[in-house]
């Protein structure tokens, strides 16, 4: 699931920050649906993908969103503001499907709006993806992996570092080891490796905007979730143990949220304007109702007149046959 919100505000900090106003989610039937924030109702329906949706981002501009399927192997960019898709391919060659995709952390982008490019993680790998070209940036994939030696180092999360200047990209593995890639350096292999991050799946990660943006949280399917800084990655600097099977890790700035304002309610429709518009769809209702039965009665009053005329030339010739035989 992934929340929009088009609103921006980089005064002082006392200012309040408006909360987002839309929210994404994909479904298993197929479909992204498009959610009022303040009270939860559906605004739009999309068809996606066949057999679910496997991931789904929103790009911080707010009005294109990234998602992938969970079997048909492809990949689609959806135009938010008018709500359809704008771009679908498939997934590199077509072996693989996503399990995963986010857009890239403000990767090449001055103006703050977001990244330019989104990461597609599958099993195996993970590939950049430029937006406007459709054309792979980079590929990661670990030697081991790579040469098939080792079958449980499937990918199963990812994310990017929150920082234009760099181009860290960061893997979580069933084994439960995590991969560091830099994509300035060529060849798509690992810069670090922490080894037995941990005990089981690394199942989610997050990135940690605070701290120069070199740290990064990773949770497992045991319930322990572990912080960890990239410039010193032999030890976890914080550990919590919450037990449960996680699925999801999101990393929020209390600062943020303190300074958010509840949403805004959607402006109300007045009784009187109500009773109108029920007043104008009883005439609309009743014109159809009157055009329908008008042609239902034009139509049969045409049988009527071509039965009459049927039934008089059959007269007519039955005399001319009579007159023919006296």
């Amino acid at each position: 699931h992934r929340i929009t919100n088009n609103n921006k505000n980089n005064n002082n900090e006392e200012e309040k920050v408006p909360s987002p106003t839309r929210m994404l989610s994909g479904s298993d039937d197929g479909t992204i649906l498009v959610w009022q924030t303040y009270d939860f109702e559906i605004l739009k329906k999309m068809l996606a993908h066949r057999n679910g949706v496997s991931g789904l981002s929103v790009h911080a501009s707010g009005v294109v969103a990234v998602s992938c399927g969970k079997e048909d192997r492809s990949v689609a960019l959806w135009d938010l503001k008018k709500g359809r898709v704008a771009y679908k391919g498939k997934t590199r060659g077509g072996e693989e499907s996503g399990i995963d995709v986010f857009f890239s952390s403000k990767e090449e982008d001055t103006s703050g709006g977001g990244g330019k490019r989104y990461g597609l993680l599958t099993n195996k790998w993970l590939d950049v993806i430029d937006c406007e070209s459709g054309g792979e940036v980079s590929s990661f994939t670990r030697e081991d992996q790579r040469e098939g030696r080792i079958g449980y180092r499937k990918c199963l999360c990812a994310t990017s570092k929150e920082d234009s200047a760099e181009n860290i990209y960061r893997i979580g593995y069933e084994g439960g080891d995590v991969c560091i890639f830099d994509a300035r350096v060529g060849g798509g292999t690992a810069s670090a490796t922490i080894v037995n991050a941990h005990e089981n799946r690394v199942r989610c990660m997050a990135e940690i905007p605070e701290r120069g943006g070199h740290s990064f949280a990773t949770a497992s399917s045991d319930g322990i979730i572990k912080v960890w800084d990239e410039r010193n990655v032999r030890e976890p600097i914080a550990r919590i143990e919450g037990g449960g099977r996680y699925t999801s890790l999101v990393v929020m700035n209390n600062n943020d949220i303190m300074r958010r304002s509840k949403p805004a309610k959607p402006k109300e429709i007045e009784i009187d304007d109500i009773e109108a518009r029920l007043e104008m769809r009883k005439k609309e209702e009743k014109k159809v109702n009157t055009e329908t039965q008008k042609n239902a009665e034009k139509g049969k009053k045409k049988k009527t007149k071509k039965k009459k005329t049927k039934e008089m030339q059959t007269k007519s010739t039955r005399k001319k046959i009579l007159t023919f035989d006296r």
